[in-house]
């Protein structure tokens, strides 16, 4: 009897070890086609990149930026003071915008991009050459100066630091009139020279009159 409860404790345990083996073989077979998966993935992704700058073909090139087209789309780079690469962005169905806001000390440039009809439609950002800093993107950028920006938000004027919000940041949005009633009232905002107030243009009532108000900042 003993004989017997033995022989069927050994055909249990061999079972046990039989199923783990099993397991365990299934798991490296999934764990190879995983890394032969992602393994492909970047070869095409690394072909991709490849064919598409073969055709490439420099539309503008400066001493901190280039803008170039491949395959129909736009890619805009960017370089440090020693012409190296510092990010490469796109791509863009439009044409980015890159200009010199600031040309020394700090050297300021800003790249926007266009994809419609009025200031609503643009969005940009800006990158601080000294220290190859970006900022973060802004919707409907209405001016800059020196540090600062400004950009619509709803039927709001923001002024705040281009890099660092907790530095400076404003809200306008007490206006003397009422606004039209049109998707994008506020129409333009620029500062003074010395940055210490900016004037803001809107329509206001249903023949869309344009007025004019002044800000501290």
């Amino acid at each position: 009897m003993l004989h017997k409860k033995q022989i069927i404790r050994y055909i249990l345990l061999t079972g046990c070890v039989l199923a783990l083996c099993s397991c365990q073989v299934t798991q490296t077979v999934h764990s190879s086609k995983n890394e032969s998966s992602m393994s492909d993935k970047y070869d095409a992704g690394k072909s991709d990149y490849e064919e598409s700058t073969e055709d490439e073909e420099v539309l503008e090139n400066t001493t901190y930026y280039q803008i170039s087209i491949s395959n129909s789309q736009y890619y805009c780079t960017f370089f440090d003071k020693s012409h190296q690469v510092v990010r490469v962005d796109g791509p863009y169905s439009k044409i980015p915008k890159v200009s010199v806001v600031n040309d020394s000390n700090p050297t300021l440039l800003r790249l926007t991009i266009q994809t419609g009809t009025g200031i609503g439609t643009q969005y940009g950002y800006f990158y601080l050459v000294d220290e190859m800093k970006f900022s973060e993107t802004f919707q409907s950028i209405l001016d800059q100066s020196e540090n600062l920006v400004a950009y619509i938000d709803k039927e709001k004027v923001i002024v705040r630091d281009i890099f660092d919000k907790t530095k400076y940041d404003k809200e306008i949005s007490d206006f003397c009139d009422h606004f039209s009633n049109v998707a994008q009232p506020i129409t333009n905002a620029s500062f003074s020279e010395d940055s210490k107030t900016i004037t803001v243009t809107y329509l206001t009532g249903d023949n869309f009159r344009e007025v004019s108000e002044t800000f501290e900042i």
